[in-house]
């Protein structure tokens, strides 16, 4: 029985996987430029087809991009589009859910009120968890919200969502010292909120007023426009972000170069109807850029 079933389970993460690479495979060739792009400012130049030897570290940021930018961003849109499929069963058979929920519904029902601007709770104490790491020790090292999802943690992680949406305390959950699962489950409750945080509708407003017109004061005009919850949300993960990974970072500009590309696609995206969400990547790196470093600003 067991090992059937995680054959299934493989098998339906295999078949997912090809669907996604089917249905978004033009993203790779995006991806390739949007790296070239990067480099290119870099002044590095990389052969790709014949596979040139690089040094280390442009190596990494290649490696980067691709797992990371694509592989995630790919699971992403895949999960977003599940989550969207399953999201109205899954409210009526958990209604105390926090994952794959729209934030009105969370705030409605913790605050009774779905214009309420409040983080939800399973969120505030995730991320408090990691704030009292870096009250006791300084840092938190960048790979835990960017690193690329292995099966196993995957599953794990899955299991642990259940247990959340079908009301398990966090607390019996002893998540305290798990530092690292902690900030996975803050990923993946970025990545299966639907329609993004700031969501799909604004994204194009977003997009033009970072990066075309009159960059955070513009945005703060959009953010203006979001649902409360949505706001509440976005100002407290980007504040927590720049706190407790970007100023405690050694090297504060790669820190938030990598949030970028590991976060960006999952607050800032097209619809998952969209086919150019895979191929907007470079504009999602710059607009997160700016909104990481002016959140207090745009979202205050």
């Amino acid at each position: 029985g067991g090992e059937e079933s995680q054959e299934r389970s493989k098998r339906k993460v295999s078949e997912a996987m090809k669907e996604a690479k089917n249905k978004f495979g033009s993203w790779w060739s995006s991806a390739k430029a949007s790296a070239g792009e990067m480099l290119k400012a870099d002044k590095i130049s990389i052969d790709y087809e014949q596979g040139k030897e690089v040094s280390r570290d442009v190596v990494s940021k290649v490696g980067q991009i691709f797992s990371v930018a694509g592989q995630e961003l790919m699971a992403t849109a895949s999960d977003v589009a599940a989550s969207a499929r399953t999201m109205n069963s899954k409210i009526l058979l958990r209604p105390q859910a926090s994952f794959g929920v729209p934030l009105e519904l969370i705030a409605k029902r913790e605050c009774e009120d779905e214009d309420a601007e409040m983080v939800p709770t399973v969120l505030e104490r995730l991320i408090d968890t990691l704030e009292q790491h870096v009250a006791e020790n300084g840092s938190l090292p960048v790979e835990l919200l960017a690193h690329p999802f292995k099966q196993e943690e995957r599953e794990r992680l899955d299991f642990l969502k259940d247990a959340i949406d079908a009301g398990e305390p966090l607390e019996s959950l002893e998540l305290s010292g798990e530092i690292s699962t902690a900030a996975s489950l803050i990923r993946l409750f970025l990545m299966d909120l639907p329609g993004s945080l700031l969501t799909s509708e604004l994204y194009p407003d977003f997009s033009s007023a970072l990066l075309k017109e009159g960059g955070p004061s513009a945005a703060s005009d959009v953010a203006d426009m979001l649902p409360p919850p949505n706001r509440a949300v976005a100002r407290r993960v980007f504040s927590f972000l720049q706190k407790s990974f970007v100023l405690s970072s050694p090297d504060p500009a790669k820190a938030s170069e990598r949030l970028a590309l590991a976060l960006g696609p999952l607050v800032l995206r097209r619809s998952d109807k969209d086919k150019e969400v895979m191929e907007d990547l470079q504009d999602i790196r710059r607009s997160f850029l700016l909104l990481l470093a002016h959140s207090d600003f745009i979202f205050g």
